[in-house]
Order: C-alpha cells, then structure tokens, then sequence
C-alpha cells in the first residue's frame, strides 16, 4: 500500500460516461442538476416494456440495469455516477426493453423527453452520443445474454472480476486494487446466481494467494492465474 504510483488497468470509459461533455460543456451538468431527485434502494426507475418517457443521469450512487429471462432478474449493466441511462426514449414509441432498479441511496436527474429535446438543440452532440450508446450497450446486452446461456458460474464470476479490473483497476505495488466493490450479493445479481455461490468461489480463490477482499475492496495477487481461468 506504500507505493504511490497507481497504473489504471485499462482507459477505456465505461458506457455511458458522460464526463467528455460535461468537461466540454459545464452548463449541461448544471442544467441537468436541477432535474435531481433522491432514489432509495431498490426502487424502480422504470419497468421492463414500460413505454420509454425520461433520460436519467446519475450524481451519486449506483443503479443495475437488467432483464426478465425465464421469470428470473439477470444485471446487464451496474450504472455508476457520470452515466446515463434510458436512451431509447430517443426511439418514436420506444419501449423498455430492460428494467433500471436503483442499486443503492442515490441522487439521479429524471428528465422528461421534451425537456431532453430542448438540451439537445443547445448540445447539438447529445443525440449523437445517444445513439452510439444505445447500439454499444445493445450489443454489450447481447453478450451478457450468452454468457448467462453458455457460460458456466465460475467462469462468469471470474469474467465479472477481470472485467471489473480492466475498467478501474490499480497497481498498488506488486498487487492490482479494485475499490468499491459491490457486496457478493451485487456479484451474485450480475452474474445470475446466489449470494452463497459466489462467496464460496471467492473464499477458493482467495485460499490459492489469487485474490483477497475486504467489505469493499478487491485486492488481485496473481492477475495472470486469474486471466488463465478463462481460456
């Protein structure tokens, strides 16, 4: 932990980071505060087939997007402050076709679809940006779909860890740290199974010097055993 250079393990934003705008045009951020609202955990920002009517931008917390498969929730996504969400409102009559339940305590914009029409006449890129992310995060749902169907537990839970490393990891002397790791719970709603699985996974991984956690952390030991797991 005393060493200070911190390498991240990939730069590669996550979907729907909205941070390049908002750098480029900091009035945007401040309209779309005053659109906030306090979310609890486990509500509802809109339901399955639910017919698209709001954007949402999220200040602070986290909120899981995800589908009904087999009567069963499946997480495509964990949505994290900076990312927006429900761009098929930009469809004519577009529909939901996932659900969005807030993950934790958070603070989320609802912006209505004529409030959103009028930004992008000032943000002319809103659109544009929109776009590209509904065609990457459908692309993206449709992986995640056939790695619930195709894929076995183990290899999905290790997916999840490696996938987390690339997208926030950080050298921390001879070993990579991932903060504000979700609950094995959370771990266990992304990858489609039960709290128990993946913590009796973990522990297995853990005992063999690979990975070690704490409530919130991740701490990876051996990143090339772990990437092994998956090929």
């Amino acid at each position: 932990m005393s060493d200070n250079h911190h390498d991240k393990g990939s730069e590669q934003s996550h979907p729907g980071t909205f941070e390049t705008l908002c750098l480029k045009y900091p009035q945007l951020l401040a309209e779309l505060k005053t659109y906030s609202q306090h979310f609890n955990k486990d509500s509802y920002l809109y339901h399955q087939n639910e017919h698209a009517r709001y954007l949402y931008y999220i200040h602070e917390g986290s909120v899981w997007v995800g589908t009904q498969l087999n009567d069963k929730e499946i997480i495509i996504f964990t949505l994290l402050p900076g990312e927006i969400l429900g761009e098929l409102t930009l469809l004519e009559k577009g529909q939901q076709n996932t659900f969005a339940r807030v993950a934790q305590d958070s603070v989320i914009s609802v912006i209505p679809e004529n409030i959103w029409t009028e930004l992008s006449s000032h943000y002319p890129e809103l659109n544009i940006f929109l776009m590209q992310l509904l065609l990457k995060r459908q692309k993206e749902a449709q992986e995640k779909l056939e790695s619930v169907i195709f894929k076995d537990t183990k290899t999905r839970i290790i997916d999840y860890l490696v996938k987390s490393f690339e997208e926030r990891g950080v050298k921390n002397g001879s070993h990579y740290v991932i903060s504000d790791m979700p609950t094995h719970q959370g771990i266990a709603n992304w990858v489609s199974t039960s709290r128990q699985t993946v913590t009796i996974f973990l522990n297995e991984l853990k005992e063999q010097s690979i990975i070690d956690f704490d409530r919130k952390n991740l701490f990876i030991y051996d990143l090339e055993k772990l990437k092994s797991f998956l090929n």
